[in-house]
């Protein structure tokens, strides 16, 4: 069966697909809001005690190194007897 069309070349056609141009989207993507987000009582409390936690353990990895002086012993009730 042969094909006569003056559109119709045999050298054009191939198993590869063409894929069209992208488009722009209308929508300006470059100022996205910031939704805020809310966290829960627990999740609040867990961060504050892993910050306390944190700060606690760089506080003993400083008076292991030497870098800060320890902080003078605490008088209590308890111990007056050997401060005296």
């Amino acid at each position: 069966m042969e094909f006569n069309c003056q559109f119709y070349e045999e050298k054009a056609i191939n198993n590869l697909v063409e894929h069209p141009e992208g488009f722009k989207s209308p929508f300006n993507h470059t100022n996205n809001a910031i939704i805020p987000f809310f966290l829960t009582t627990k999740e609040r409390k867990k961060i504050k005690r892993k910050r306390k936690m944190d700060k606690q353990r760089d506080m003993q990895d400083k008076l292991k190194l030497g870098l800060i002086e320890p902080p003078p012993p605490k008088v209590k009730l308890s111990n007056m007897l050997n401060v005296f």
